[in-house]
């Protein structure tokens, strides 16, 4: 089963889900089918294929020789992804972040949580953010959270 999943037809499947009712193929080339290409949605019609599997299959349909065409992507989305694929990257650097000895993150993320809530369901606007911001990094250690982790993250680049 496995095997089959690391296959190019695995990877369709749980990728893009049916051939002829979420996408068409012409040889490498694969084309989303614009009133069925929501294969993520997770719906039985278009289970979650994507987020079922993606542990075992990648997004990477140019490993295995497969160019996609989305009819969802517009020009600018189609910039937008040739510049970022010509960023450089580091691979993952398999760290394990831990915040500073006697901070309370959970603290932190609940008061966090309790703002994005506010923020969304009850303020219905982004106008006090900058105050929510201030809120968690001067008063629940926000400031000293983040450059312990970028600290981490800098000596496990090294």
């Amino acid at each position: 089963m496995l095997d089959w999943l690391a296959s190019k037809e695995g990877f369709l499947l749980t990728h893009y889900g049916f051939e002829g009712k979420h996408y068409t193929r012409s040889g490498n080339t694969i084309t989303l089918l614009a009133d069925n290409s929501g294969t993520g949605s997770g719906t039985p019609e278009a289970p979650d294929w994507l987020s079922t599997w993606s542990f075992f299959t990648p997004e990477a349909p140019m490993a295995l020789g497969l160019q996609v065409i989305d009819p969802r992507l517009t020009e600018r989305d189609k910039e937008i992804r040739e510049f970022l694929a010509q960023l450089l990257t580091k691979p993952k650097l398999g760290v394990t972040l831990s915040p500073p000895i006697g901070i309370d993150v959970s603290a932190f993320r609940s008061k966090q949580n309790e703002l994005l809530i506010t923020l969304l369901f009850s303020d219905k606007s982004g106008a006090r953010w900058p105050e929510y911001y201030a809120d968690l990094m001067d008063n629940y250690y926000g400031k000293e959270i983040i450059a312990n982790f970028e600290q981490q993250v800098r000596e496990a680049a090294r």
